[in-house]
């Protein structure tokens, strides 16, 4: 009985890390362009405008470093989120700081996995290299692989401590409120995955927007103007104002809230579709 039970414990992260590996391809692709247009408005700074520079590179370039990684990225997310929970929720009791820790360690595999071609994707979409190999040597060159991974993580770990406690919650009101038949089977009316995406991913994205714009400078600056993070906030604020820091919000709000829409519904689905096709074997 307990091997079984760990078995199914097994299976069911290696389905989430699929899952999650699929999604994360769909949604990074699906929103390229507008990552694009927010990348180019954040990384500009007085006297380099890099939306009106990077008009002739096209709204793909760097798109060939998102279809490398985001899979590999999305899925190794997934993989520690949800086996972190599994194994968590044996120590832990309250399931808000289950979700809360995994998701923490979930985000920093994800940016261990992704910074060195992210470096590389923003350098591409705002006009600083051509191809990826040329951004590879580039970076290479400069050690720069990790250039903003502190910055990413100080991003991506409030973001996911916000969205994924918030998606949960909302999940486990709305089982509990549309719940029926025997036995305690339960489902979800196909609409409602969506919204509970949507909100989740909104939320976190805009409160996150000032860390985002961080990242963008620290990884995209030709030279070392910025030092760090603190260095890099400060700077932004002394010299563009406050308001700078939420550069582009309108555009990472929108395509994080509309991706959240797709990226939960995908990976609610691909589990789903992942889970009859291993019952059959």
């Amino acid at each position: 009985m307990l091997a079984k039970k760990e078995t199914d414990r097994r299976k069911g992260v290696i389905l989430s890390a699929i899952a999650g590996g699929t999604a994360g391809l769909f949604t990074d692709l699906m929103y390229f362009p507008i990552d694009s247009l927010k990348t180019r408005i954040q990384a500009s700074i007085k006297g380099q405008n890099f939306v009106k520079e990077a008009r002739k590179v096209g709204f793909l370039k760097g798109i060939s470093a998102s279809l490398v990684i985001s899979f590999p990225a999305a899925m190794s997310f997934f993989a520690v989120y949800d086996g972190g929970k599994v194994l968590l929720s044996d120590v832990i009791s309250n399931q808000a700081s289950v979700s809360l820790l995994s998701a923490a360690a979930a985000e920093i595999a994800q940016n261990l996995v992704r910074n060195p071609l992210e470096v590389c994707k923003q350098r591409m979409q705002i006009g600083l290299h051509n191809t990826i190999w040329e951004t590879l040597r580039s970076v290479h060159a400069n050690k720069g692989y990790y250039n903003g991974f502190l910055s990413a993580i100080f991003r991506d770990i409030p973001f996911g401590a916000i969205q994924f406690p918030i998606y949960e919650c909302l999940k486990k009101a709305a089982l509990k409120y549309f719940s029926h038949g025997k036995n305690g089977e339960t489902s979800l009316p196909f609409w409602v995955t969506p919204i509970n995406g949507c909100i989740a991913a909104s939320i976190a994205a805009f409160a996150t927007t000032p860390l985002d714009v961080i990242k963008t400078r620290l990884m995209t600056q030709k030279t070392e103007y910025y030092k760090g993070i603190f260095d890099c906030a400060t700077k932004i604020c002394r010299e563009e104002g406050f308001r700078r820091l939420f550069a582009a919000w309108h555009f990472r709000v929108f395509s994080i809230s509309t991706g959240g829409i797709l990226f939960f519904t995908a990976y609610e689905e691909s589990r789903k579709l992942l889970s009859s096709a291993l019952l059959r074997y």
